[in-house]
């Protein structure tokens, strides 16, 4: 795997400092798209055969998705309407990111509670993803 890449990136998107980025592999379920800043977890479950692989973050889910962990930077898009696609992407795995452009699945929150009883914003700063609020605007 190549060494991941540390950039400070246009302050127009999701990313804004110190963001250290690598390619992982991200499954991404049939007739889906995930737009750059979706939060992803990894799944952790042994049994699955997928295991390794990131997905989008869902409180609903039990397989290690459960945990936020990375922020995804590229959009990606699933049309083949019954599989899912795995592929190899950009994610942000540290840094300072915009909360206000996370986008986050079925609802969710950065307050919202983890599995493991923290926000999901605490889960992304012990990963080292600092979720910042920046107020959005003319200045």
């Amino acid at each position: 795997m190549p060494n991941p890449e540390i950039t400070n990136v246009n302050s127009s998107q999701a990313f804004k400092m110190n963001c250290v980025f690598d390619d992982r592999s991200v499954e991404v379920a049939a007739n889906t798209d995930l737009a750059v800043g979706t939060v992803l977890g990894i799944i952790t479950k042994s049994t699955e055969t997928n295991q390794g692989s990131y997905g989008e973050f869902s409180t609903a889910k039990s397989n290690g998705l459960e945990i936020p962990v990375a922020v995804l930077a590229q959009a990606v898009s699933n049309a083949t309407g019954a599989a899912v696609k795995k592929v190899n992407v950009r994610v942000c795995l540290q840094g300072q990111v915009d909360g206000e452009k996370l986008v986050l699945a079925n609802s969710a929150t950065l307050n919202t509670l983890c599995a493991s009883g923290k926000t999901v914003k605490d889960e992304l700063k012990a990963e080292g993803i600092i979720a910042l609020n920046i107020p959005q605007g003319n200045i």
